[in-house]
């Protein structure tokens, strides 16, 4: 039973380690995304009140795709965590088990 707890310990670290560096690939490519999205949004509102004068306050920008972007990197983070959590539960039953 120990060591089968410990094998199932370690796949879990490893799947962790795996989905959080996923997580933050994600994470850097949705912001870089939102970033460009709003370099594009404050050009154009540049040249088109331009002849206004300085009217316009800060940009915020909404896509479908960005949207879903951001869903899944939350996805991504909260499968993190419940390894994490998984591997702290195993953690403490291994422990418990040794005793």
């Amino acid at each position: 039973m120990n060591k089968l707890l410990k094998c199932i310990e370690r796949i879990l670290q490893v799947a962790t380690v795996i989905m959080g560096i996923l997580s933050v690939v994600e994470g850097i490519r949705t912001y870089l995304y939102k970033k460009e999205l709003k370099a594009k949004a404050d050009d154009y509102l540049n040249d088109e009140l331009e002849m206004e004068g300085n009217i316009r306050g800060p940009v915020a920008v909404f896509s479908p795709t960005l949207k879903e972007k951001e869903e899944k990197v939350l996805k991504l983070l909260a499968i993190t965590g419940i390894g994490c959590l998984g591997i702290i539960i195993l953690n403490l039953i291994n422990r418990d088990i040794n005793r």
